[in-house]
């Protein structure tokens, strides 16, 4: 088995192992646009493919996301698309090249290193026997919609100025994956991901900008992954106004933000965070209790859904 690096597989090769995986084709030219556009991704790409013949086997990528800690912003890797070939599950493919991804980590001087996964994934079990810890659960709220009236109005704006300085607001206080991009938008352009067409601009009666949201329409209910406003007291408004507009049947907030839990709960979401999705953790270095401290894990530790990969 090889370990190669994007530059030395072809499209067809990445298509078919990625088509496998995450149902999409994938080509070099998207690594490469992505590392044009995209500050975390590394210069080197990012991902490693074993293979084996002409065959690849699976691979595995990173990225370098900031992370907010007590002791100031830091870098960590974040692992991504962590895939194995069906035929060749459970052959310890992505065991190999995620160690051989953790060697390239460490010799970057990065110490915290970060999984987006699902406990539900039978790789999960792998990632635990590697040092990985489960950290953290998003919360989700949900309330039936209620008749509701607000002189607020929604704009669909692609202003990402505004976005990050209201989301850099929001989040004071916050630990963990909370420290925004500023080439965030371009970089979510590229990927695909989250879809910058559902922001929309909060503007009052005065058409002054309050905050925005991120929602859609979703079988029949409104949901929406990201809220912030200038003014705490301006999130009802908000509410109101998405209450007075949808047909929807309730509202369902996701990645809930920890400064904005005391509100929910008082406007009459259920919250919880019984769920599959997971973020887990390893301490390169394996000094784990010590370093989860740092990362203020609990009550105040937070994922935006632009810090996502």
């Amino acid at each position: 088995m090889e370990i190669l690096f994007y530059d030395e597989v072809e499209d067809w090769q990445m298509s078919e192992l990625n088509l496998a995986c995450f149902d999409h084709p994938y080509s070099r030219e998207q690594v490469e646009e992505r590392i044009d556009k995209d500050d975390r991704v590394p210069d080197w790409g990012g991902e490693l493919y074993a293979k084996e013949g002409e065959k690849l086997l699976g691979c595995v990528g990173v990225v370098y996301p900031k992370v907010r800690t007590k002791e100031g912003v830091r870098k960590a890797a974040g692992i991504r698309n962590v895939c194995t070939r069906p035929s060749e599950s459970g052959k310890g493919v992505a065991k190999h090249l995620l160690e051989r991804l953790h060697d390239i980590i460490e010799e970057r001087g990065v110490r915290y290193s970060l999984l987006l996964t699902s406990a539900f994934l039978i790789a999960h079990n792998l990632y635990m026997r590697m040092g990985y810890r489960d950290i953290h659960k998003p919360t989700v709220g949900y309330k039936k919609v209620e008749d509701g009236s607000s002189r607020v109005r929604f704009e669909k704006e692609k202003n990402f100025d505004y976005v990050h300085s209201a989301y850099s607001e929001s989040v004071d206080g916050l630990y963990g994956l909370v420290e925004r991009e500023e080439d965030f938008g371009r970089a979510a352009e590229v990927r695909g991901v989250p879809d910058n067409d559902l922001l929309r601009i909060a503007y009052d009666e005065n058409d002054e900008r309050i905050g925005y949201i991120r929602f859609a329409e979703k079988r029949k209910h409104l949901v929406c992954d990201e809220i912030a406003v200038e003014k705490p007291a301006d999130l009802s408004r908000i509410f109101e106004a998405l209450e007075g507009e949808t047909d929807g049947r309730d509202i369902v907030v996701k990645f809930v933000n920890p400064n904005y839990r005391d509100f929910l709960e008082n406007y009459g979401f259920r919250l919880f965070d019984d769920l599959w999705e997971v973020i887990m953790f390893k301490d390169l270095e394996n000094d784990m209790e010590e370093s989860l401290d740092r990362l203020g894990v609990g009550d105040r530790f937070h994922v935006g859904i632009y810090e996502g990969y």
